[in-house]
């Protein structure tokens, strides 16, 4: 699948498991199932959420959740808890930072939190230093693999299995989009947003090229500011909406934005998608697709 179809030079993966000493995180344990997760940061806050399937949870289970607070939107029980960099699970805000790194998924099994990320091979050192200033001194950061990727898209359809997934997928014009200039003037065949993190108001951005074999490598990292995705990014952090991968591609005219998310959030998301463009104008924002994940349906954005 040529879209999920990332070179060698941006296919090393890192998967972390994080734990901390909590009766959220002993509840956790008795979840049979992986529970979707996602991590905010911007500015000086971080924090993060937790998603539980209100079908799979027993009285008690539900009971306890919402004595430690957690929200109930739609189906499904959301909990939120700060992040702290002195806390173990601070090695997400420190890894997800660091240039030419993106997050793959997060989400928790059996009492741990799993950080699946994706870096550049040039990350190596700063990825490895990371862990060590972590992984010396407690034993509640776990590395579960440091190697060769077999690849995004692998990687989410192993992932579809245990946590169904969604595409949705938005085309607006470019010049409504208000892509910036400084972007548009690149040589470019996909952009991709670090999703968890957002400095003032811009996004992080990897570029990447078709190489001759039709793989797509990174070839920079790059800040930019889009007040198009800026708002559907507050709106969905607004409504506890978790995203897992989003993309950028140039369609004549027209930029498409591909979001890769959680099932159980699809239509909530629509539904901001379809508030924000009866808000800016109708002929804005254009929903393609909102799809079960699968290869079928990326192949029409090759």
């Amino acid at each position: 699948m040529a879209l999920l179809d990332i070179g060698a030079n941006h296919e090393t993966r890192c998967i972390v498991a994080l734990q901390q000493e909590n009766e959220l995180f002993k509840f956790m344990k008795s979840v049979s199932t992986k529970i979707p997760a996602y991590v905010y940061m911007e500015g000086e806050a971080s924090e993060l959420q937790l998603y539980f399937n209100s079908d799979i949870l027993d009285a008690h289970s539900r009971s306890f959740l919402e004595r430690i607070g957690a929200k109930l939107v739609g189906d499904v029980y959301v909990v939120k808890q700060k992040v702290e960099r002195k806390d173990a699970l601070g090695i997400m805000e420190h890894l997800i930072s660091e240039p030419m790194v993106v997050c793959n998924a997060i989400y928790a099994s059996e009492g741990w939190l799993v950080v699946d990320l994706r870096f550049h091979s040039s990350r190596y050192i700063q990825v490895s230093n990371i862990l060590a200033s972590y992984m010396h001194s407690t034993d509640r950061v776990k590395l579960v693999y440091l190697g060769r990727s077999p690849g995004l898209g692998a990687i989410l359809d192993s992932l579809n299995k245990e946590v169904p997934l969604s595409i949705v997928v938005l085309e607006a014009p470019i010049r409504d989009a208000k892509v910036p200039e400084s972007i548009l003037n690149k040589d470019f065949d996909l952009v991709e947003t670090e999703n968890n993190l957002m400095e003032g108001d811009e996004f992080r951005a990897i570029l990447y090229k078709k190489d001759a074999d039709g793989c797509l490598n990174a070839v920079s990292e790059d800040r930019i500011k889009n007040e198009l995705l800026s708002d559907i990014r507050r709106r969905a952090n607004e409504e506890m909406i978790i995203r897992y991968n989003m993309f950028v591609t140039r369609r004549n005219d027209h930029v498409r934005v591909i979001v890769i998310m959680p099932a159980n959030q699809m239509d909530s998301y629509v539904k901001i998608i379809f508030s924000m463009s009866r808000k800016r104008g109708e002929s804005v924002i254009t929903l393609v697709t909102a799809a079960p994940f699968g290869f079928d349906v990326l192949d029409q954005f090759e």
